[in-house]
């Protein structure tokens, strides 16, 4: 999957959302997934207040991201929602 709507790059909590309501991205579990283009080149590195990124529930990772082309490595991610980072 590939993520590349400018409304998904949040840097500051600015609760970003297209059309003025909130994404769902069903589905996504256990699959590969990569931002580009509009939406930037990488997942949020710390907790999002709710509503960020152009959804209710934001995803993020404090995990050291892969720095090289090709380089696969495996992940935590998590959910922040309802004030809480780690759901």
């Amino acid at each position: 999957m590939e993520f590349d709507e400018s409304w998904r790059k949040d840097p500051h909590g600015l609760y970003l959302k297209p059309n003025g309501l909130p994404n769902c991205d069903m589905g996504m579990s256990g699959y590969w997934f990569r931002f580009s283009g509009d939406a930037g080149s990488r997942l949020a590195d710390s907790c999002r207040p709710d509503g960020s990124c152009g959804t209710n529930i934001a995803i993020w990772s404090d995990d050291v991201m892969p720095t090289q082309a090709g380089e696969e490595k495996s992940i935590t991610a998590y959910a922040s929602y309802t004030q809480r980072c780690k759901w």
